[in-house]
C-alpha cells in the first residue's frame, strides 16, 4: 500500500535519499490528491445554498438591466363575465430596469400593453441629485424634482418639519455600498433557512435565450424550482424569517451606527429642530435598542395573533423557476401564481386568478443607456409657484381625459361598461 503511495507521489520506492526531481513532482502531486480526497469529504451543497450562492453572484454585479412581464389570466366560468375577462386576459405590464452602482443612478421604463398595443407608459429615473417622472397620461414634459428642494417641500406639507434628505444619502450609500452589502449578507443566511426545503433542482438542463448589447445569445442553465403554499407553515417560516432579521447582530449594530450618525446630521442640517423628537429621545432609543428589539421578538412569537388557516379553496400558491447559467449568474425567471377566490360575488362560479412574471436579467457589466434629460423643457415640480401648478393640474386632467379617449383598453372597458 505505501508502495503504491510512493509511486503516485514520484518518491523512490526504495529507501535510497529524495532527490530534488522528486521532490518537485511531490510538491505540484501532493496538493491535487489533497484536494481530490477533502472534496469527496465534503457535503454536497443542497439546491436552496446554490440557489442563494447564484443571488449572491448576481448581484454582485455594479450594473445590470432586468426585463420582466406580468399577465393576468382570470377563469370564470359566468357567461356573464367573459367580456371582463376576456379583456384582462389580453393585459400585459412590461417593467424595464436599470441600476448603476458605480454612478448610483436607476431608471424604471412601465408600459400597459393590451393585445400588444401600448397603451400607457411611464418612465422614473433617479440619482443622487434628481428624481424625474414623465408619463404621456401626466403631460408632455417630464417632471423633475431636486433633492436640495425636499426640505422646503417637507416643512410645507409636514406641518414644518424638515428633512434635508440628501444629506443622509451617504449612510446607506457609502463607499463601495459596503452598508448595503453587510445587510445582504446579514440576511442571506435567514432567507437560507426560509427557503430551505422549498427547493428542487430540475435533473434536467435548460436553456435560455436573451437579446442583449452584444446580440442574441443563448446560455445552458440549471433550473432550480420554488414552491410557496400559502398555509400555516408557510406563515410560520416568515414569522421565523423576520425573527431572525431582527435578532442579527450585524443588523442591530449598523442600525445603532446609523441612527448616531442620523441624529449628527440632522443637528449640523438643522433638521433636529423641526421634528417631534429630541436628542435624548433619539440617543435613548438606540442605547435600549436590543430591548427594543427583543420586545418586538416577543410581541411576534407570543402576543401576535395567531395565524389561522386560509379558506378552503383560496390558499395561494406561488412557484419560481429560476435559470442559473454554468457560471452561476441567474439569467431569467418565471414566476406562477395561483389564487382561488370562493367568496367572490360571481354565481354559481369560483373565480381562479393565475399571475404570470416572466424576468430576463440583461447586460450584466454593460453601460446602461439611461434617458436624455433636459431641465429647460421640465416641470421643476419642487421649485414652481402655486399659479403654475394650478395651470400644470389642468393640463394634467386634460391631457388625461384625451389619453383614455385614444386609448384601446379604455375604450373597450367604457363600451362594456356603457360609459
Amino acid at each position: 500500500m505505501f508502495t503504491k503511495i510512493r509511486v503516485i507521489l514520484g518518491l523512490p520506492v526504495t529507501g535510497d535519499r529524495i532527490k530534488k526531481p522528486f521532490l518537485t513532482v511531490a510538491s505540484i502531486t501532493l496538493p491535487l490528491v489533497m484536494a481530490i480526497l477533502f472534496s469527496s469529504c465534503q457535503k454536497p451543497r443542497t439546491p436552496s445554498e446554490e440557489l442563494i450562492m447564484a443571488m449572491k453572484k448576481t448581484y454582485d454585479y455594479k450594473t445590470l438591466e432586468v426585463n420582466s412581464s406580468l399577465n393576468l389570466e382570470i377563469q370564470i366560468e359566468a357567461p356573464e363575465a367573459e367580456k371582463i375577462q376576456q379583456i384582462l386576459n389580453n393585459i400585459t405590464l412590461q417593467a424595464f430596469q436599470k441600476s448603476d452602482e458605480k454612478n448610483l443612478r436607476y431608471q424604471m421604463d412601465l408600459k400597459l400593453l393590451y393585445k400588444g398595443q401600448n397603451c400607457g407608459s411611464l418612465t422614473l429615473y433617479a440619482d443622487l441629485e434628481k428624481l424625474v417622472l414623465q408619463s404621456p397620461f401626466l403631460s408632455p414634459r417630464p417632471f423633475f424634482l431636486s433633492w436640495k428642494d425636499f426640505p422646503a417641500l417637507t416643512s410645507q406639507y409636514l406641518d414644518g418639519v424638515q428633512v434635508c434628505i440628501a444629506d443622509y444619502f451617504p449612510l446607506l450609500f457609502d463607499e463601495k455600498l459596503s452598508t448595503i452589502k453587510k445587510l445582504e449578507e446579514a440576511i442571506y443566511p435567514a432567507y437560507a433557512d426560509f427557503l430551505a426545503g422549498k427547493v428542487r433542482k430540475n435533473p434536467k438542463k435548460t436553456s435560455v435565450t436573451l437579446v442583449e448589447k452584444k446580440g442574441k445569445t443563448t446560455y445552458s442553465c440549471r433550473e432550480y424550482i420554488v414552491t410557496l403554499k400559502n398555509d400555516e407553515t408557510l406563515q410560520e417560516d416568515y414569522k421565523k424569517f423576520f425573527i431572525a432579521i431582527l435578532e442579527n447582530t450585524t443588523i442591530r449594530n449598523l442600525l445603532r451606527e446609523k441612527i448616531t450618525a442620523i441624529i449628527e446630521i440632522a443637528k449640523n442640517n438643522g433638521d433636529l429642530a423641526t421634528w417631534p423628537w429630541t436628542e435624548e429621545e433619539i440617543q435613548e432609543f438606540a442605547a435600549n435598542l436590543d430591548t427594543n428589539l427583543d420586545q418586538l421578538v416577543e410581541f411576534i412569537t407570543g402576543e401576535y395573533p395567531q395565524l389561522t388557516a386560509p379558506a378552503p379553496g383560496s390558499q395561494m400558491e406561488v412557484k419560481y423557476r429560476i435559470n442559473v447559467d454554468e457560471s452561476g449568474i441567474i439569467r431569467a425567471m418565471v414566476m406562477d401564481q395561483t389564487m382561488g377566490i370562493p367568496e367572490a360575488p360571481v354565481a354559481g362560479s369560483e373565480p381562479v386568478v393565475k399571475v404570470f412574471v416572466e424576468t430576463q436579467m440583461l447586460n450584466f457589466g454593460e453601460e446602461p443607456e439611461f434617458m436624455e434629460f433636459n431641465p429647460a423643457g421640465a416641470f421643476d415640480a419642487g421649485r414652481a409657484p402655486e399659479e403654475d401648478w394650478e395651470a400644470m393640474i389642468e393640463e394634467i386632467k386634460i391631457n388625461f381625459f384625451v389619453q383614455l379617449y385614444l386609448n384601446p383598453l379604455f375604450q373597450e372597458l367604457s363600451d362594456l361598461l356603457d360609459i
